[in-house]
């Protein structure tokens, strides 16, 4: 995603990509110099003021490149990018459904889609739901996530998972 894209992201699409950071990514672009110009789409937008660039700190930089720190953000695993999505249902409508909230299991209703936007998260246009689930079966082992025998996309959270349940959900946003 280009710089002028990223300006014209509204808030919702960058929660959307970035998860819980879709925020603090929005308050930071409004306060850069420029960010209204390229809102307002200022054909110079593209243009470098002269002078000094503005420094900005390693966080941010790391922020939007996806970098890893040495403590992960939430949503950069897929498990937790799955749970974003199921437990903020009014912005990916149609993508997924609780089966059993109080259990933790859930279904894919479009797993395609699914995929597609887990792809633009990692930067990879090639992913397919194939893939996703493939990355799905390592969190098996680890007991993050289960497999419902017997049952085609739909899958569990496991006990070592968290997040999910509506109380951790409630006491987070408070």
């Amino acid at each position: 995603m280009d710089g002028a894209t990223l300006c014209n992201c509204a808030l919702e699409e960058l929660r959307l990509v970035f998860g819980p950071l879709g925020d603090q990514l929005h308050a930071q672009l409004r306060d850069l110099n420029g960010f209204r110009d390229c809102k307002k789409g200022d054909p110079k937008h593209g243009k470098r003021k002269r002078g000094r660039p503005r420094k900005l700190s390693k966080e941010y930089w790391d922020c939007l490149e996806g970098k890893k720190s040495k403590h992960a953000p939430r949503g950069t695993h897929l498990w937790e990018f799955i749970r974003d999505i199921l437990i903020h249902p009014e912005l990916n409508e149609g993508l997924m459904k609780w089966e059993n909230r109080h259990e933790g299991v859930f279904k894919f209703l479009r797993s395609e889609a699914v995929a597609q936007l887990w792809g633009q998260k990692k930067k990879n246009s090639n992913m397919t739901y194939e893939k996703l689930s493939r990355a799905m079966r390592y969190y098996y082992k680890r007991e993050i996530l289960e497999r419902v025998d017997g049952r085609r996309l739909v899958y569990k959270f496991g006990k070592n998972s968290s997040g999910w349940k509506e109380e951790e959900v409630l006491q987070s946003r408070n």
